[in-house]
């Protein structure tokens, strides 16, 4: 499954200038959410600021698996 690299990506150097610089002392990060769940959250949001956040479970599970199709799609869409 493509994931499409990270959301937000930083160069190494500039990455540990800027966790240097807001005084982390811990150094155990990730580089952030791949593309594919960015895609997906936005996705995610426009459908639920459509319907609502009073709907049932089965329903945000349905939202859940269409904003990764969503996001699916827009990976595919940008290897063309």
């Amino acid at each position: 499954m493509k994931i499409g690299g990270p959301a937000f990506p930083l160069h190494a150097h500039d990455w540990h200038k800027e966790v240097r610089d807001r005084g982390y002392v811990n150094h155990d990060f990730t580089m952030g959410m791949s593309l594919r769940d960015y895609f997906a959250a936005r996705a995610m949001q426009g459908f639920v600021d459509e319907v609502g956040c009073n709907s049932d479970q089965k329903w945000f599970d349905e939202i859940a698996e269409g904003a990764y199709k969503v996001a699916d799609a827009m990976l595919k869409a940008r290897e063309k």
